[in-house]
Order: C-alpha cells, then sequence, then structure tokens
C-alpha cells in the first residue's frame, strides 16, 4: 500500500470521478485506475462501484475511507515536522478565506507576504467560512482567515484577529429610514435580506432577535455580502452587514438594543503540525492587526 494510491483513492472517493482524480493529480484516468486496481489487488477488496459514470464506494471503501485520511494526514504531519527541523520557510501553504474578508482585509497582507517569503508557493482558495472550518478539519487547508464561529469545536483551534462591527443599513428611499425611534420590533415587520441560515454571520444576526423573542421575515438569502448590499440599496428590504460596507445611498439606522458585531481571525487543526510557512504566515497576520504589514522577516 503506497501514499500514491492512498491519495488517489481518496480523491476519487471525494470527486466520485476518475476524470476528475486525474486532472486534480495531473495524471492520466488509465494511470488512476491502475492505482485504485492495485490497492484493491492488495486489500482483496472491490472499493468502487463503476456504475455507468456513477463512482460509489463499496462497504470496503466506506470502511477504508477514514483509515486512508488519517494516514495521509499522518504522513503529511510527519513530512511538515521534519521540514520545520531546518528552519526553512518554502513549500505550499494552503490557505482559505471567504470573498469579503480576502477582497477587504487581505490584499495587503498577501502581498507582503509573498515579499517576505518567496519560496513558500501560496494556495490560496475562496470558501465561505464554515466550508473553510470543515475544510481545516478534515486536513485539505492549513489555514482559514475567516469569521469566527459561535460555538467551540474540539477539533480546531481559533485565534481572533479582528473584531468586524455589524450595523443596521437601508435604502435612503426604504420606509425604515423615515421612521422616527425605530425599535426592533419595528425592524421584524419589514423584510430582511440575510445571508443564508447556515452561515456565521447569519447566525449571529438572528440569535439577536431570537433572544428577544422576535421573528425575523426573511425575504430571501445568499451568501454574497457585496449582494445583499446591492438588493439593499435598490430597496428590496433592510440587512445588517459589517460597517465597512456602508456608502451612499445607503443609512445607518441606529437601533437601541442592536450592538453587533462578528469576529474575524484564524483556524488551524489542534492536532496538526503547522508547517514553517503557516507559522510566518500566523505571525504576519498578527502583525497586521495594529498597523501595516511587516516589511521584513
Amino acid at each position: 500500500m503506497e501514499f500514491s494510491q492512498l491519495k488517489a483513492f481518496i480523491s476519487v472517493a471525494q470527486n466520485h470521478s476518475f476524470s476528475i482524480t486525474a486532472k486534480q493529480l495531473n495524471l492520466t484516468q488509465p494511470a488512476i485506475s491502475k492505482r485504485i486496481s492495485t490497492l484493491e489487488e492488495q486489500l482483496d477488496c472491490t472499493l468502487f462501484d463503476r456504475v455507468g459514470h456513477q463512482v460509489q464506494l463499496t462497504e470496503g471503501g466506506r470502511s477504508l475511507l477514514p483509515r486512508a485520511i488519517k494516514i495521509l494526514h499522518d504522513i503529511e504531519d510527519c513530512s511538515r515536522h521534519i521540514q520545520n527541523l531546518d528552519s526553512k520557510i518554502a513549500g505550499k501553504l494552503t490557505i482559505a478565506s471567504s470573498h469579503h474578508i480576502a477582497l477587504h482585509r487581505l490584499p495587503e497582507i498577501l502581498k507582503s507576504y509573498s515579499k517576505l517569503y518567496q519560496e513558500v508557493e501560496l494556495d490560496f482558495r475562496f470558501l465561505e467560512s464554515e466550508q473553510a472550518c470543515e475544510a481545516v478539519r478534515s486536513g485539505t487547508i492549513e489555514l482559514a482567515v475567516i469569521t469566527l464561529p459561535l460555538d467551540t469545536d474540539d477539533k480546531l483551534y481559533t485565534h481572533k484577529l479582528w473584531e468586524d462591527p455589524l450595523c443596521c443599513m437601508v435604502s435612503k428611499e426604504h420606509t425604515i429610514f423615515s421612521m422616527p425611534d425605530i425599535t426592533l420590533e419595528d425592524l421584524t415587520t419589514f423584510p430582511i435580506i440575510l445571508p443564508k441560515k447556515q452561515t456565521y454571520t447569519s447566525q449571529i444576526i438572528e440569535r439577536t432577535f431570537i433572544n428577544k423573542g422576535l421573528q425575523l421575515e426573511t425575504l430571501m438569502t445568499t451568501n454574497e455580502l457585496e449582494s445583499i448590499r446591492m438588493m439593499v440599496e435598490i430597496g428590496l428590504g433592510w440587512s445588517i452587514l459589517p460597517r465597512s460596507m456602508l456608502r451612499e445611498p445607503l443609512a445607518e439606522i441606529s437601533i437601541s438594543g442592536l450592538d453587533l458585531t462578528r469576529t474575524l481571525g484564524i483556524v488551524r487543526h489542534k492536532e496538526r503540525t503547522l508547517s514553517n510557512a503557516a507559522k510566518s504566515m500566523i505571525e504576519t497576520l498578527e502583525a497586521t492587526k495594529g498597523g501595516v504589514p511587516p516589511q521584513h522577516p
């Protein structure tokens, strides 16, 4: 049983496809098929059912998958540990962030990091915060810079970088804008445009109203904060968004009892050895909490 065979097996299992796996691993499809068939021969077990274009795990495949992932992670962890011994900052760093955080918080940080550590290959992925947490948990990525989850996770370590204040926004042409002394109860009579329910930002907003015994009337949901801002701007509803997104023709509605913020920060796996590249990224992010990214190691 070889590392390359397990890597191919895991990829086929996750993609449900030999062709997609071949593209991801820069191999031919026959080469992937050969690795899988050799692994099946060694284990004396069929790992996939191939029906037409569908590829599904057999019972044996389902049993092998979590063990194969653990073996792969242990090998990668061991490799990082050995590489860290020479203190060299190089190799691939797989990192993820949401579109909003990446566009508004990370450009100068990534630029500075890339200048300082030119031997690091940045594999940057755009993922929603919840997806990024799952990717860190599964070992697909090493670091995530995201909206931190509200609830603790035994597998994840979180570290705060920035507070991101939220505020109630509405078009100046909306009825809400002209209402005096508006309350939370008043807001619930108008449709709100929210991020999707499973997102951490949506949870922060909804918990505030639920804790006060109030029910929001949700008009629509989307994970793109810029799309929400646009829909609020044209008067389709109101929303609660990062204050940094407030600009004409939107207005902030000040409401007694509404003081919301989300916490942005780093997520990493508690049981994985961090590469030197990841440690340096964390140091670079930490250095920006109070100002400009560092210009020298």
